[in-house]
């Protein structure tokens, strides 16, 4: 059996897990598959993102969600540096009061996700979607 933890399309695969990951359309979540959901640094809408994080908050309660994610911080991304920190700040915390853990989108900003975590008083797991760094840093 393999596990895929971050797949944009279910393939439907019996044998498999799959956890598909929203950062849109949150209507369309099958209540019955396993989910992720956030506010991609990339989509963040500085007029809706609090309305989409109601709707996140709304789907939370299903048993089907596994995580907060993919959320965080993108130096190189058009999104204004300031609001991503804030909608990230608001990603923290529901993952803490959800008690789930946080896939992280990180960009040229690992000591500002990690200084944000700490700030906020993060109690959950984290995984870095694309991790690329030296062992020293992870």
């Amino acid at each position: 059996m393999l596990i895929n933890f971050h797949c944009h399309k279910i393939a439907g695969k019996k044998k498999n897990i799959e956890i598909q990951n929203f950062y849109k359309n949150f209507d369309s979540i099958n209540k019955d598959n396993y989910f992720s959901a956030a506010l991609h640094p990339n989509y963040i809408n500085k007029l809706t993102w609090r309305e989409e994080m109601t709707k996140i908050e709304n789907i939370a309660s299903r048993n089907t969600l596994v995580a907060i994610g993919e959320c965080g911080l993108d130096k190189v991304c058009k999104t204004d540096f300031v609001l991503q920190q804030e909608v990230f700040a608001a990603h923290i915390i529901l993952a803490n009061k959800l008690k789930k853990l946080l896939v992280l989108h990180c960009v040229k900003a690992y000591d500002e996700i990690i200084k944000m975590l700490s700030l906020h008083k993060n109690l959950v797991h984290v995984i870095f979607h694309g991790f690329n760094k030296n062992p020293l840093l992870a």
